[in-house]
């Protein structure tokens, strides 16, 4: 029992801690006292706190981000000339734009994540200065905010457990 437990833990240590190392890139990094929220060294951090939150928490509360580096990941696509981040590929494809955020330039970026957010929303990891409030996008569409002065702009990889379907309590109709 305790095997499995410490399998479990473990997967969920390495979801967490890659997905942070992915979005990141850190060299160091220690836990100081808000939030998800820690301070982080290297790829051009210099001593910066950076707060690794979801989408959702971004937008149920932009205001407690405002001015923090934030690592988050969203979809990522090209629209109106820009590139725009948005909380889900269903989001996008629906039209709506409260949520989006804009990635201000000048940021670097790899030729195939451009390539990709070109054709379609694709998942990526962005570290950057968020800036809430309603702003006004390229053609004038309310947007949750913009992110500024981004650090990094990657693939955001889903990495599966590895761990079988509990069939406890599960029946399987034929």
């Amino acid at each position: 029992m305790k095997s499995i437990n410490f399998r479990r833990a473990a997967s969920l240590l390495l979801v967490f801690f890659s997905s942070a190392f992915f979005a990141c890139q850190v060299m160091a990094a220690e836990k100081i006292n808000y939030g998800n929220c820690f301070k982080a060294y290297g790829a051009g951090l210099k001593n910066t706190n950076v707060c690794l939150e979801s989408y959702i928490s971004l937008v149920a509360s932009p205001s407690r981000f405002d001015g923090k580096f934030v690592a988050i990941i969203g979809y990522l696509k090209s629209d109106f000339g820009d590139l725009i981040l948005y909380p889900s590929k269903g989001v996008y494809e629906s039209g709506s734009n409260v949520e989006s955020i804009r990635l201000i330039r000048p940021f670097s970026i790899s030729e195939e994540v451009l390539r990709k957010a070109k054709v379609g929303a694709y998942p990526v990891a962005v570290v950057g200065s968020f800036n809430a409030g309603i702003n006004k996008g390229a053609v004038g569409m309310p947007q949750l905010g913009y992110i500024n002065n981004i650090i990094k702009i990657s693939f955001s990889k889903r990495i599966p457990s590895g761990v079988k379907i509990k069939m406890d309590g599960i029946t399987v109709v034929h």
